[in-house]
């Protein structure tokens, strides 16, 4: 028996090698699972596909999140402190939360030089 998670992970596999269109691939791919009386599982399958998709997009850019926008230059200086390569996409998002500083995730890491973490910091350590 099939899980969704299952079979979003081997379609997820078949979009990776890109050896073909993925509108070929998946029509393929939803085929088989109406072959094998599959098809209730399409749907979540799907679902969990794009999900792992939208994950692996996620890692491969660089999320930089500033109470302020950032000039070219500052965006720079930061993905080259996170260790991106050149030419890895950057997205901005502003969050006034922040108060000052900025958050930058990418590959997995968070670098948080925010001064909302600051004040969270020198919080606990006066109240330990």
């Amino acid at each position: 028996m099939y899980t969704s998670s299952q079979l979003a992970k081997v379609l997820y596999r078949k979009l990776r090698q890109g050896d073909a269109r993925s509108e070929t691939t998946i029509d393929n791919f939803i085929a088989w699972l109406e072959a094998k009386n599959l098809s209730a599982l399409t749907r979540p399958t799907l679902t969990k596909a794009l999900k792992l998709i939208v994950r692996e997009a996620e890692v491969e850019t660089v999320v930089i999140k500033t109470s302020h926008v950032l000039s070219t230059k500052a965006k720079n200086k930061i993905k080259t402190l996170v260790g991106a390569a050149e030419g890895v996409p950057c997205v901005e998002q502003l969050d006034p939360s922040l108060i000052g500083g900025f958050t930058a995730s990418f590959s997995y890491f968070l670098y948080d030089a925010s001064l909302k973490q600051k004040l969270k910091e020198l919080e606990l350590a006066l109240t330990k």
